[in-house]
């Protein structure tokens, strides 16, 4: 290699090192402000199920389908342990949903970063190993994403150990959300006891100290004037 391509090489290399740090720096501050909106919605979210779903001692959201490799599996084993406590949809009536309102269609779409698309005037999806998918609010500001579908897939094959790992991981932070709910109304009752008494304490040091109020000033009028005869006592000598 001559001298001559070797500059024009260093030359290039050069360009395009300027041009990538260019492009990083363009594209730097959506990326980041992309970021900042994906969490603070996650927060937002996660806020909201709190509100709306804990109350009602529903704590996960759960996305399945009539698929033939995962549908009566479901059905018989994971939906009679998780309905009283989750919030169930079914993937394959999606053309009903309304996409903008309900708050379990929002957090599917963020926690799937599943997305709808047109191609040639059809509806198409994109997005990777959504359905079925659990996503459990433990605690509700970072949830718990398991995945079933590459279990599932296991499954078909004769291989369950997948299957049976993700429902045990799954049976088991139900449990504890169960136990943890418990306690924390338990010491939500006993912190409410004391803060009432507190307060109860407050409220009568700030009457006993209205009322003898005056008796302080009297006694502090008298001190001031013992101090004062004293110093005309001394001044006087």
């Amino acid at each position: 290699m001559s001298q001559e391509q070797i500059q024009q090489d260093k030359v290039k290399t050069f360009f395009v090192t300027i041009f990538i740090i260019f492009v990083f720096l363009l594209v730097s501050p959506i990326i980041i402000l992309f970021l900042l909106f994906y969490f603070f919605r996650g927060k937002w979210l996660g806020f909201l199920v709190r509100q709306q779903w804990h109350t009602k001692g529903k704590f996960l959201l759960f996305v399945y389908s009539n698929s033939p490799n995962w549908k009566e599996y479901i059905e018989q084993n994971i939906l009679p342990r998780i309905s009283s406590r989750a919030v169930v949809i079914n993937w394959s009536e999606r053309n009903q949903w309304e996409w903008k309102r309900k708050l379990e269609l929002e957090v599917f779409r963020h926690w799937t970063l599943v997305a709808r698309y047109v191609e040639r005037g059809r509806k198409k999806w994109f997005g990777g190993e959504f359905c079925p998918i659990a996503i459990v609010f433990n605690p509700w500001w970072k949830p718990k994403v398991i995945r079933f579908w590459q279990a599932f897939k296991d499954f078909k094959h004769g291989k369950d150990l997948s299957l049976k790992r993700c429902e045990k991981e799954l049976f088991e932070i139900l449990d504890k959300l169960d136990r943890s709910s418990s306690t924390i109304a338990n010491g939500f009752s006993k912190t409410k006891i004391i803060l009432t008494i507190f307060l109860v304490i407050i409220f009568g040091f700030a009457l006993w100290l209205k009322y003898n109020w005056g008796n302080f000033w009297a006694i502090d009028r008298c001190l001031d004037a013992g101090r004062l005869w004293n110093y005309e006592k001394e001044v006087c000598k």
